[in-house]
């Protein structure tokens, strides 16, 4: 059984995204290993700890010790133009710092114990490599994902402010990408570097010369399950969209699509998730006649979504920049195939077994093609139970009990290299 420190800047039982990466990681290492697990919150904002606080007071997790690594002072201030929402970049200043104060809290532990192994666990972002590869331990880092841009291509349906924004995004991270240099140290000393995707592997890759291994930030707790009922006397499929309405989800790329759809009164299309592109949407909605067959619901309770999914014929993702995202999994463990941009996580996730995938190309011709792949399955209706088979299929690929094994071997590789370069 390894003594392996492990990073986590979110972390919460509670919460989804990066909090769940963590937390599923955590819970499910901690079977073959002894965790020290220091993160830097449970809920909205650096140090705010009170979600995790008040569940370990009523729950205990053997081979699992959590060191909540207190912002100090300095970090604090200069977070706080990030936490009153004046200036959100200001936390990538405030975090770099909090990094400083897990590298000299990971140094005391060195001194009073004996670790095997740190593992750089989350966030899944590369930006910020911390300081911990200056410690002469074996040294796992990822996955790690954020190292690509925003297609050119898709800008035309971003607002003049989306522009700007994304613009700004993909100049930074391409600069950063390439010349930060304690970026290079990092890569330098690591001994396994995880890529989320693809991708982001052959971007380091060629930016770097440094090779990774391909492993999802995230997989299936549980068994996949279907409910076979949803297929029995069909005359109105549903469709699922989970997730912030934001301009860089795409979504109007499918209500597009929705407005050209031959038999549109064959489906239903659910929409969970706020955010401020609601707006504009729904007023595209009502402009094209698409009422009728949309819902917006706004957040629901968890039970609600996944009665919604155990529902649903079809899953859409349309998002112009992602890693893996949790809905991925949630739609997989109900059976529910996925309609998705041929793009990031998606494009290694998701195959033509278990979804349908829309090449990226440009705007226009997207809408077309997804236009055309709903209008076939509407043709084509038994394909919808087909593909459900097939999700079930592909998810049990991606069970926690095969991930635990991945990432021992991981650990022990990381182990051995380390030993071989020293």
């Amino acid at each position: 059984m390894k003594n392996i420190i492990v990073i986590a800047y979110q972390c919460s039982p509670y919460r989804g995204s990066e909090y769940s990466v963590a937390w599923n990681h955590i819970i499910n290492m901690s079977i073959d290993n002894r965790l020290t697990v220091l993160y830097g919150t449970s809920g909205n904002h650096m140090g705010d700890f009170e979600e995790m606080e008040s569940y370990l007071k009523n729950h205990k997790h053997n081979n699992i010790t959590f060191i909540p690594i207190v912002p100090s002072k300095i970090t604090n201030a200069l977070n706080y133009l990030n936490k009153k929402e004046i200036f959100n970049y200001s936390f990538y200043f405030a975090y770099k710092h909090w990094q400083r104060q897990v590298y000299a809290q990971v140094k005391k532990l060195l001194a009073s114990d004996k670790y095997d192994l740190i593992h750089f666990l989350s966030p899944i972002g590369y930006r910020e490599p911390g300081f911990l590869w200056k410690i002469d331990i074996p040294y796992i880092w990822g996955p790690i994902g954020g190292a690509a841009n925003v297609p050119g291509e898709l800008f035309d349906i971003l607002t003049i402010k989306g522009k700007l924004k994304v613009l700004f995004r993909n100049v930074v991270n391409s600069i950063q990408l390439r010349y930060s240099l304690r970026l290079r140290k990092a890569l330098n000393q690591v001994d396994v570097l995880l890529a989320s995707t693809t991708e982001v592997q052959k971007i380091f890759e060629k930016t770097h010369n440094k090779t990774s291994i391909y492993i999802p930030e995230n997989c299936l707790l549980h068994a996949p399950k279907l409910n076979t009922s949803k297929f029995d006397n069909v005359s109105v499929y549903q469709m699922l969209l989970v997730g912030r309405l934001d301009e860089l989800k795409g979504n109007i790329l499918f209500f597009k699509a929705l407005a050209q759809i031959k038999k549109r009164n064959n489906i239903h299309v659910n929409i969970i998730g706020d955010g401020p592109a609601r707006a504009s949407l729904e007023e595209f909605a009502k402009s094209n006649g698409l009422d009728d067959i949309i819902t917006f619901y706004g957040q629901l309770s968890r039970d609600q979504v996944l009665e919604l999914y155990d529902s649903s014929h079809l899953h859409i993702i349309t998002s112009l920049k992602e890693g893996n995202p949790t809905v991925i999994w949630e739609s997989m463990g109900h059976g529910v195939p996925t309609l998705t941009l041929d793009h990031c996580g998606m494009h290694d996730t998701v195959c033509e077994k278990c979804g349908i995938k829309i090449p990226v190309t440009n705007s226009e011709q997207i809408v077309s093609d997804i236009t055309e792949a709903i209008d076939n399955i509407l043709e084509h209706p038994l394909h919808f139970e087909q593909l459900a088979h097939g999700t079930i299929e592909c998810a049990n690929k991606y069970l926690w009990n095969k991930r635990r094994e991945l990432m021992n071997s991981y650990y022990d590789l990381a182990i051995e290299r380390h030993n071989q370069r020293k």
